[in-house]
């Protein structure tokens, strides 16, 4: 994830990178030093220290086990993106965030915007900041980008992805920020192990059509799917989203989104839509 011009004012950022740097300093090490021990780059480490960039899950466990803080840095990542009653967290969503780092296919549906793992900080910003405080939000984004490190992976996981023309097509936070976006969109779309596909807005009625659907698969065989959070505020609840494991519906969810694929137009002409409504914009 590219790093920011201006420092992460979180708490929970803030704690995270002074804790890092006070472990470094304690053992020594330099960054240089330290990167190469963990396999990361020393301006990552850098980037961490000075909150110019989020610590990915992965990484707070590799700190964890190097300096051997019996799951500090774990539990200071989980306070990354943790938010208050004015902004409850999803149900169900820290242990889809568990699974989708693990899962080595991912089969993801969108029909209204562009998808977590694929949001610009500016677009995602414009999805968070409506009703909610400055600290809230940028806590809310830097976790969500966090999650886009399994895509900087040496060996990511394959995924196939599809969106409706109208997810493309909305206007988040502004004109530029939307066109950011989509060409963010489409640079991920030329990655070998990303399908990206789009289904045009003239193909009427498919199957499907409704609700987001994520479905990961495990090396081991294990599969997940996830649904969208449903907003039942007024019930006191927050928003809920369902990660189910049972293997009858990780099927027909996976049927569903076939049926769903094949009202999409062929990759090619999918990043040729793509570029065509960047243009417009």
């Amino acid at each position: 994830m590219p790093a920011r011009r201006e420092p992460y004012e979180t708490h929970a950022i803030k704690t995270f990178a002074r804790e890092l740097t006070a472990w470094r300093a304690h053992a020594g090490l330099s960054k240089i030093e330290l990167a190469g021990l963990l396999g990361y780059t020393p301006q990552y480490i850098g980037q961490v220290e000075r909150r110019k960039n989020i610590p990915s899950r992965k990484f707070a466990e590799d700190l964890d086990t190097f300096f051997k803080t019996n799951g500090l840095f774990l539990r200071l990542w989980g306070d990354i993106g943790d938010a208050d009653d004015a902004a409850p967290p999803v149900a169900g969503f820290d242990e889809f965030m568990v699974v989708e780092a693990k899962a080595s296919m991912h089969y993801t549906f969108e029909n209204s915007v562009i998808t977590g793992l694929f949001q610009t900080p500016e677009y995602a910003y414009a999805m968070m900041a409506r009703g909610r405080r400055e600290d809230e939000i940028q806590a809310l984004v830097a976790r969500r980008l966090g999650r886009q490190e399994i895509l900087a992976r040496k060996f990511p996981p394959r995924m196939d992805v599809v969106f409706d023309e109208y997810a493309i097509r909305r206007v988040i936070g502004s004109r530029e920020i939307t066109s950011n976006q989509l060409s963010r969109l489409a640079e991920t779309a030329q990655l070998p192990n990303i399908n990206l596909q789009i289904i045009p807005r003239d193909a009427g009625a498919y199957g499907g059509l409704g609700s987001a659907l994520t479905v990961l698969c495990l090396d081991g065989g294990e599969e997940f799917a996830y649904f969208e959070p449903c907003d039942v505020g007024t019930l006191g609840l927050g928003k809920i989203g369902m990660l189910l494991s049972n293997p009858e519906v990780t099927r027909r969810c996976k049927r569903r989104f076939d049926f769903i694929r094949s009202a999409a137009l062929p990759v090619g002409a999918s990043l040729d839509l793509l570029r065509e409504v960047q243009e417009e914009l």
